[in-house]
């Protein structure tokens, strides 16, 4: 199955192979998990045909690691477009963000335009909104395809919609300890008893297809919260529901609790080739052998099931691909008749759009479902739709908690409405991560909190209400705590949820002014209460300032570190490796030595073989990212150039010792000088 270089980018191909992942990855949300054995040897047109059928399967971490040798060989910018689409399959967001920032960098004739919707996807899943906009006004104003120009209007419409969204406060979302794996998960309900059941891989690493992997399907499994508050170690369902070779998902229940639905999909690689809705019936026994739903399935993709109501009748909701649909995934239903269904309808186009509606649940007239084709804070956003007994209402966002600017689905209530969950790939920091902290989902609670209190921040400058501000809330009460973070392009005012007898700490910053602190505690707050702030920030002066590189001067690169004893480039020095790489672009007859340093602690010749490692994984970053080998020259110096004290026998902090555990380049070939221009503030 070989694909021409660029296909996707050049005839519009792309968008269209990404509909067709999207139907992939939520049907059995698994692709970008699956990581299949690389072949040894490969030659270099090999390495693209892989490359080219990973990402036909869906198998996207495996399509870039095949891209990623082909294009150590030949430096095609069009293999590095593939590498950045594959970040982007995976969701690793961050590292997909820079990736497409040098190729549109790099892009001086205009050869990928047609990825800027993704990368401004990408933008807003990183909550980078005011930087999405402009990518947006640019695809506004030069792009024709109809699909696309909807797609942006959407983000653009999210973006500016954001301060009409509920705050949600009162919502506490909290991440499912001891059910949540490194994996995937999905579809979390309650059954009547208060059992949760769930699909998961419940795997600690990915998934290695090479024929001799056993158990690695997606399966349906149960928990219980034992006395202590915990949930148990889950358990999966008997192969009468979870039969091998197949992947299953989605679980649901009728409202007696006597009937339960979930899908089953059979999976070649990382490809779906067909997913289908069964039922499974409730004895003394526990779940019978499971059937398939008559008329429900047919030559599409049928998934999500979960029964409702509607004129009356007992109904079931699900999502499916029926040829003659508004978009890539619908919503429909069929009237449960005894045994049998009706033929499905589609519920119309006051649900269903042009790109994904899925996961419905429906509860006491209200529908709710996620989708990505309606305006929103990114990525799927649940959605609700309520039913007046004819038509159903303007389908609007249930807002912030509930939905992130990443993907957000599942949303389900228990049967007495005390619990909620649903399913996110949000960081969180509790999160084990994989790939990346964005990478899989996982499950949620959602609990209504007995009291709230909640901080109300407004941003100024001298002129009033300063727009596009981003606020970080700390918690110093609690150790390590992560920051809370929001940015606002629409409006100055901010809201945080708050916990009573904490110490907190607010940052505010935004570009091209003085950033501001300010603290403040909630200590005796025993009610709903609003903590009400207004920061006023200066703005700074901004000159250009150029600095005067030299032929061998050592240029030290600040946010290069390493961890004791390893060699890993860490998430920081991406930043500084990154300006070094523009340079370059900018200088491209230059050659640089790019040098490691290590600190003194243990043996010389070992550290000396340490900081080459060190400069070798540097110099490996900046390959990867387009710079010829050639003109980079990778240098250990060990501990022979130390900055401070911390030599020999001297006992210093682990901090001192850090200072020392640097990267410096220098150029050693090229012009006697190159002149780099910076804004100074």
């Amino acid at each position: 199955m070989r694909f021409q270089l660029y296909r996707f980018i050049s005839n519009r191909t792309y968008m269209q192979f990404s509909r067709v992942f999207t139907l992939t990855l939520i049907i059995i949300s698994f692709g970008f998990s699956l990581h299949a054995q690389p072949l040894t040897g490969a030659k270099y047109e090999d390495q693209i045909e892989a490359g080219d059928t990973s990402m036909y399967n869906g198998d996207f971490i495996n399509a870039y690691e095949w891209y990623d040798k082909a294009y150590k060989q030949s430096k095609d910018r069009g293999l590095a477009a593939y590498k950045a689409m594959s970040q982007y399959g995976y969701r690793d967001y961050k590292r997909a963000e820079k990736s497409y920032e040098r190729i549109f960098r790099r892009d001086k004739k205009k050869q990928f335009e047609s990825l800027r919707i993704d990368y401004a996807n990408i933008l807003v899943h990183n909550e980078k909104y005011s930087e999405a906009l402009k990518e947006i006004e640019t695809i506004l104003a030069n792009e024709e395809d109809e699909y696309v120009i909807n797609q942006a209007k959407n983000l653009k419409a999210g973006i500016m919609g954001m301060d009409q969204y509920s705050d949600n406060l009162e919502a506490a979302i909290g991440f499912l300890e001891g059910v949540n794996s490194p994996n995937e998960e999905y579809s979390p309900v309650e059954y009547i008893d208060g059992t949760l059941y769930f699909a998961s891989f419940n795997r600690k690493d990915m998934i290695t297809l090479d024929g001799n992997e056993e158990g690695y399907e997606c399966k349906i499994y149960t928990t219980s919260v034992n006395k202590d508050g915990e949930y148990e170690k889950p358990q999966p369902l008997g192969e009468h529901i979870n039969r091998p070779g197949f992947h299953c998902a989605n679980v649901s229940f009728n409202k007696e609790g006597t009937v339960m639905y979930f899908t089953r999909s059979k999976i070649t690689n990382a490809q779906a080739e067909s997913t289908r809705i069964w039922r499974s019936r409730k004895n003394e026994s526990g779940w019978s052998a499971a059937e398939e739903l008559p008329t429900v399935n047919g030559e599409w993709f049928a998934t999500h099931p979960m029964e409702g109501e509607l004129f009356g009748n007992k109904v079931l909701f699900f999502s499916a691909d029926i040829p003659g649909g508004y978009g890539d995934l619908d919503l429909y239903y069929a009237t449960i008749q005894g045994d049998d269904f009706a033929t499905p309808v589609n519920l119309g186009e006051r649900i269903n759009t042009a790109y994904s509606e899925q996961t419905p649940f429906y509860s006491d007239g209200t529908l709710y479902f996620s989708s990505d084709g309606y305006p929103g804070l990114g990525g799927l956003d649940i959605q609700y739709s309520t039913w007046d007994g004819a038509v159903w209402s303007p389908v609007s966002n249930m807002g912030f908690n509930y939905n992130s600017s990443v993907d957000d689905m599942y949303y389900r209530s228990n049967f007495n409405g005390t619990t909620a969950y649903l399913v996110s790939n949000r960081p969180n920091k509790k999160k084990r991560k994989i790939k990346s902290e964005t990478c899989c989902t996982d499950i949620y609670a959602v609990s209504i909190r007995d009291i709230v209190v909640d901080l109300l921040a407004l941003v100024k400058d001298e002129n009033g209400p300063l727009f596009g501000a981003t606020v970080e809330l700390m918690d110093n009460s609690v150790d390590q705590a992560p920051p809370v973070s929001k940015t606002n392009v629409t409006t100055n005012d901010f809201s945080f949820i708050l916990e009573s007898d904490r110490d907190y700490s607010v940052v505010f910053t935004k570009e091209g002014y003085y950033p501001d602190t300010i603290t403040f505690n909630t200590i005796g707050i025993l009610d709903d209460y609003t903590v009400k702030k207004t920061v006023t920030l200066k703005a700074m002066p901004v000159e250009e300032e150029t600095e005067v590189i030299t032929i061998n001067e050592p240029i030290r690169l600040n946010n290069i570190y390493y961890d004791f004893d390893k060699w890993d480039i860490l998430p920081d020095a991406e930043d500084d490796l990154d300006y070094l790489i523009g340079i370059m672009d900018e200088y491209p007859e230059i050659v640089i030595e790019l040098s490691s340093h290590t600190d003194a602690r243990g043996v010389s010749t070992y550290n000396r073989n340490l900081s080459q490692k060190r400069a070798e994984s540097a110099k490996y970053y900046m390959v990867s990212n387009g710079i010829d080998p050639e003109r980079v020259k990778p240098v250990g110096y060990g501990e022979d150039v130390i900055l401070n004290q911390c030599k020999n026998g001297v006992k210093c902090s682990d901090e001192e010792h850090r200072l020392n555990r640097r990267t410096e380049f220098k150029i050693i070939e090229g012009p006697q000088t190159i002149t780099v221009t910076k804004n100074k503030k």
